[in-house]
């Protein structure tokens, strides 16, 4: 990895939190307690069409989820990231998915879900 991605994606949260909140999405973090076998950040957005989330774990184990608030659609997808680059495309994903981007169907999501229930996503690194 060319940089720790916790760090970076509490960076991205930094510098985009304003900005979204100007777009009407609201950024949340949550981290894991200290201690944990594996250490991970979720950053979840809500917006008013929208919901998503991004949890990231130092391992470069990623998971970004997508809820569709008037349909309760849930999308899911895994990703390995192997750098800061992988980890900025993550984010513009989910974030163009709020925005009103692309929308493709992934399998992976737990039975049941709905984007009523996913929370919010915050976000962290340099570009969208």
């Amino acid at each position: 990895m060319d940089q720790p991605l916790l760090p970076a994606l509490s960076a991205w949260v930094a510098g985009r939190a304003v900005p979204l909140a100007a777009e009407g999405i609201v950024v949340h973090v949550d981290e894991s307690p200290s201690g944990w076998a594996k250490a991970s950040m979720t950053v979840a957005l809500d917006g008013p069409r929208a919901v998503g989330r991004l949890t990231v774990w130092d391992t470069g184990e990623a998971e970004l989820e997508y809820g569709v608030i008037a349909t309760g659609q849930v999308e899911c997808e895994h990703r390995d990231l192997a750098s800061a680059r992988d980890l900025r495309q993550a984010l513009a994903d989910l974030t163009g998915r709020l925005r009103g981007g692309r929308h493709r169907r992934e399998a992976g999501c737990e039975a049941g879900a709905r984007a009523g229930e996913a929370t919010h996503i915050e976000n962290g690194l340099g570009e969208d």
